[in-house]
């Protein structure tokens, strides 16, 4: 899922969307062939994701969950 150029991939580790980031080694939404999936926006289940978290609410009804912490 390494293609530098925009629109859809699909091969035999999975499928992908946009263009790949080498920084980051993902592109904006992939899934691979064992199911795992990767977004780095949009949204689930109510949570807004964001590229290193998932949250939901405002203010002192927020609530989410942070991969890096704080």
């Amino acid at each position: 899922m390494t293609s530098s150029r925009d629109g859809f991939y699909i091969g035999s580790d999975g499928f992908a969307l946009g263009r790949y980031n080498a920084a980051r080694d993902k592109n904006p939404f992939q899934v691979n062939n064992e199911g795992f999936l990767y977004s780095d926006s949009g949204q689930i289940g109510g949570f807004t994701i964001y590229e290193n978290s998932l949250r939901a609410g405002s203010g002192n009804s927020q609530v989410g969950i942070n991969s890096k912490g704080g």
